[in-house]
């Protein structure tokens, strides 16, 4: 076998293990990075999205009201008589 003692073969395993760590943390890191930049992309496509649908509703509610406002100004000129 060798002629590691316990204690030489503990630090060894032990830099082994950091060493693995490390590695397997850097690609988690690198992973990570790259499904932020992808979830960035898809949160700025959603932000666009509703801000769209938040100015179609105004544009759509600002409509109804005129619309409205249309309907009760005509109603009271049918009931308004000389």
């Amino acid at each position: 076998m060798s002629d590691l003692t316990p204690e030489e073969f503990d630090k060894k395993a032990d830099d082994i293990y950091k060493k693995i760590s490390n590695k397997r943390m850097a690609d988690i890191k690198r992973i990570e990075m790259k499904y932020d930049k992808e979830f960035k992309k898809f949160d700025k496509y959603f932000d666009n999205y509703l801000e769209d649908e938040l100015n179609q509703m105004e544009k759509r509610i600002k409509s109804q009201y005129e619309l409205n406002k249309i309907r009760e100004a005509n109603k009271l000129r049918k009931n308004f008589k000389f």
